[in-house]
């Protein structure tokens, strides 16, 4: 069952409801969005995040998106690191490239990874954990 996110832009706004939110901050600075399932049943509804050069920073937790099929949150210079989610879902695409992850990508719970993946341009990242796959 579909539904719409709710969304907490981190700048005493009003939430907004929507799968593909736009909006203009008032004052520049970093800002902690917080994304709740608003009329989804749960984060498990959602099947893909489309966040490139949206000057993410620092970490991304995607943990409860379970049925992830495409993450794009590549371009975002200052985010440092993933937490993924395990789940056996078929990922077309993983796109982080172009980032600042550091330390060890651990994408070993994405048994359905396959596709495209691209983690290029993280000069810092140091190992990826990689799943057991059949996926091509």
């Amino acid at each position: 069952m579909a539904g719409i996110l709710n969304w907490n832009l981190g700048d005493s706004s009003s939430n907004v409801n929507s799968n593909t939110p736009t909006h203009t901050y008032a004052s520049a600075g970093n800002k902690t969005v917080i994304v709740k399932q608003g009329t989804s049943v749960s984060a498990a509804d959602v099947t893909g995040i489309a966040m490139d050069a949206d000057d993410l920073v620092g970490v991304i937790d995607i943990s409860s998106f379970t049925k992830l099929a495409s993450l794009k949150v590549n371009s975002n210079r200052k985010l440092t690191s993933i937490i993924n989610p395990v789940s056996a879902s078929t990922y077309t695409e993983y796109w982080a490239y172009d980032c600042s992850l550091n330390g060890i990508l651990d994408v070993s719970g994405l048994t359905g990874l396959g596709g495209t993946f691209r983690v290029n341009g993280n000069k810092n990242l140091t190992k990826i954990l990689n799943p057991i796959s059949s996926k091509a």
